[in-house]
């Protein structure tokens, strides 16, 4: 998503009333006040003048100020749709990196959970029992459809480093 600069001379009164009317607040002050209005990959959008804003930058400029362009608004509570300013904090992109890091969003992207895997572990151990009994990498690699060095990574494990 493009971040646009807020036109934050248009926090007129009936903006702020359009603003909130899309928000679920009856939990309290301290829950998450989920957007139920339009969403976009999972974040709030508002509509300002025909453009969409991310409803959670709108929700910390109303409290804090303008972010500024090169800060991202991280959520405390790993909850995209929450524009609660209070579950709100500006952070570069570094920052909002480490905190998905933190939060376990990235998950295990390695061997068999990485979607750029070509082979799978059980076909690893496979290329590596057929190399030690002395088949050519050559001929294994146009079998599994890659390439040979990627087959001399896996059997040198550089490659699938966690497989036995």
């Amino acid at each position: 998503m493009i971040l646009r600069q807020i036109p934050y001379g248009l926090f007129t009164k009936e903006l702020l009333a359009r603003f909130w009317k899309s928000v679920d607040k009856k939990d309290g002050a301290m829950s998450c006040w989920n957007w139920i209005g339009v969403r976009r990959l999972g974040y709030g959008a508002f509509s300002i003048k025909r453009r969409y804003r991310i409803a959670s930058r709108m929700a910390y400029a109303m409290m804090y100020g303008d972010p500024g362009l090169d800060k991202f608004v991280c959520h405390k509570c790993d909850n995209p749709a929450c524009v609660n300013p209070l579950h709100l904090f500006a952070g570069s992109p570094l920052d909002n990196t480490r905190d998905a890091w933190r939060k376990g969003r990235y998950g295990n992207l390695s061997g068999d959970n990485s979607r750029y895997k070509k082979v799978t572990s059980a076909q690893v151990i496979e290329i590596r029992r057929r190399i030690c009994n002395g088949e050519m990498q050559k001929n294994i690699a146009r079998e599994y459809g890659v390439d040979r060095s990627t087959i001399s990574r896996i059997f040198t494990r550089d490659n699938w480093s966690t497989v036995p």
